[in-house]
């Protein structure tokens, strides 16, 4: 393992709750599997959801400046979550990220009587945002996330992270959004062991999740500081059955002067990747000039 990453690629534990990118499928989620995915790739922009294009905070921008995220499967066709870099003031980064429509997708289904079941059929909701990953903790609702690769500018390290949200869209209905089964495990004879509903959140109408900022977690890849975000925009309270979700985020990326490294030999060089670039793996590119300028240099680390 180099730098904490695996095969180059991310690692599948930066998502929220689920510890991996999981998108359970109706036919797997009755018998209780979920199936782990890691995302990568860069896809080409698609055009900007008619909701996010009526929000302030997207409509203000240069409609020609979006890109798909660097942390999300490409995909040839239909809506997917998009990215603006902005100029932060110092060191600080700052992206805005657009929203396609949410997509709520309702099936019968009769879950045994330990997930929650009562022996008939129930009407529960996948819900899907793009190409974005849905995630969940048993118990948990499964919700869409957005998972986000930050870089930091060269000799910049992480300071803290914050959230504007853009403006909130509630799909009409009621949603009974289906919730996560435990992994099973990858041994002989293993079998599904099913859990209900955590009554603590479907038994309330507080907004779930509480924040839209999600786990935040710092890594290096190849020399370069990267910070892993998990934004959720998907609002869902259970009792009153309501979902929204915002149709844009602007996360904003404090930073601080990179304390220096004593020892040299625990020194990460900055090493560019031809047969894997880094710019495809990241939502804003751009940030590796900084790097590229000061191993010119002789300078980067």
């Amino acid at each position: 393992m180099q730098d904490g990453f695996r095969d180059g690629r991310f690692p599948v534990d930066a998502l929220e709750r689920s510890g991996g990118m999981k998108k359970a499928l109706w036919g797997v989620m009755a018998a209780g599997m979920v199936v782990s995915m890691m995302l990568s790739g860069v896809g080409e922009a698609a055009p900007l959801s008619a909701d996010a294009k009526t929000d302030g905070q997207v409509r203000n921008l240069p409609q020609n400046g979006w890109r798909s995220l660097g942390g999300l499967d490409r995909v040839k066709s239909g809506e997917i979550v998009q990215v603006q870099t902005l100029d932060g003031p110092g060191g600080d980064v700052s992206l805005v990220y657009a929203m396609p429509k949410v997509k709520a997708v309702k099936a019968k289904v009769k879950l045994p009587l330990a997930a929650g079941g009562n022996g008939e059929e129930q009407e529960l909701t996948s819900l899907f945002l793009g190409n974005a990953p849905t995630t969940g903790a048993a118990g948990e609702p499964v919700l869409p996330l957005v998972p986000c690769y930050v870089v930091l500018p060269e000799g910049r390290a992480y300071a803290g992270a914050s959230v504007t949200t853009g403006k909130f869209v509630e799909l009409p209905g009621t949603y009974r959004v289906k919730h996560a089964q435990p992994a099973i495990p990858l041994l002989p004879d293993a079998k599904p062991k099913y859990v209900a509903p955590d009554p603590a959140i479907y038994g309330s109408d507080d907004p779930f999740p509480a924040d839209t900022l999600g786990t935040v977690r710092v890594q290096k890849k190849r020399g370069v500081t990267i910070v892993i975000v998990n934004l959720n925009p998907v609002v869902y309270r259970p009792k009153s059955g309501a979902v929204s979700c915002y149709t844009s985020l602007k996360l904003d990326i404090q930073t601080k002067p990179e304390e220096p490294t004593f020892d040299t030999k625990l020194e990460v060089k900055y090493r560019p990747d031809k047969s894997r670039p880094l710019g495809n793996q990241v939502d804003n590119p751009g940030a590796l000039q900084s790097y590229e300028a000061a191993s010119a240099k002789g300078g980067a680390k």
